[in-house]
C-alpha cells in the first residue's frame, strides 16, 4: 500500500563532488485514521488550495467564493477525527547502509500536499557517487510523537525508477532532474 507521492529532483555537480537532491512536494499523504470517505477528502483538497493560494497585494484571496468556502468549512468541521499530518521529510546520505549525514526539511502544518521546495547538498566524491544512495522518509510531527508516513530510497543500485533517475542526474551534470516516487512504508529489515 502506498502512502502518497514525492517529487524529487537530484543534480550532481563533478567538479565541487557536490550532490543535491530538491525535495519539491508531496501529494495524497496518508492522514492518520482510514475513515477518509471521498467527500472527506474532496474538503481536504479544497482546504489544502484555499490555504496556498496567492493574494493581489491587500490580503484578501484572489478568488474567493463565500458560498463554496463556507460549504468547505463545514465539510472539515464534520471531518471528526481524521488528523492532518504535520509532514516534514529526512534525507539520509547512505554508505554501506550508515547514515553519512542527514538533513530535514521544515515542516508544513496540517496538509495531505505539502510543498516543500527544499534543496539539501551533500558532499559525494566522484568515485564514491555509485556507492551512496538516498535514503528518503516523510514523517509527520503532530503533537509529540513523530510518525513515518512513508520512504523511498534513490540510488545506482536501488529499483529500476531510481536507478534510471540517478543514471540521468549522472548523464546531464549540472542540470536537475526531477522523477516522482511512489512512498511506501519499509519493512523494519530494509528500507529499500
Amino acid at each position: 500500500m502506498t502512502s502518497g507521492e514525492i517529487l524529487l529532483s537530484l543534480r550532481y555537480l563533478p567538479t565541487a563532488e557536490k550532490l543535491t537532491v530538491s525535495i519539491i512536494k508531496a501529494i495524497n499523504l496518508a492522514t492518520t485514521t482510514t475513515t477518509t470517505t471521498a467527500a472527506a477528502a474532496a474538503a481536504i483538497d479544497f482546504h489544502d488550495e484555499n490555504k496556498q493560494r496567492d493574494h493581489d497585494g491587500d490580503g484578501s484571496d484572489v478568488a474567493g467564493d463565500d458560498a463554496a468556502v463556507a460549504e468547505a468549512n463545514v465539510s472539515m468541521a464534520s471531518l471528526g477525527n481524521i488528523l492532518l499530518p504535520d509532514p516534514y521529510v529526512k534525507t539520509s546520505l547512505m554508505y554501506n547502509d550508515r547514515v553519512i549525514k542527514r538533513k530535514k526539511t521544515a515542516t508544513r502544518i496540517s496538509t495531505l500536499n505539502p510543498v516543500f521546495d527544499e534543496s539539501m547538498t551533500f558532499d559525494v566524491p566522484l568515485e564514491c557517487i555509485d556507492k551512496v544512495y538516498l535514503n528518503i522518509r516523510v514523517y509527520s510531527g503532530k503533537s509529540c510523537n513523530h510518525r513515518l508516513i512513508g520512504a523511498c530510497a534513490v540510488g545506482s543500485n536501488i529499483s529500476s525508477l531510481a536507478r534510471d533517475h540517478w543514471k540521468a542526474m549522472l548523464q546531464f551534470p549540472r542540470k536537475q532532474v526531477a522523477k516522482w516516487y511512489q512512498l511506501q512504508i519499509p519493512s523494519t529489515s530494509s528500507c529499500h
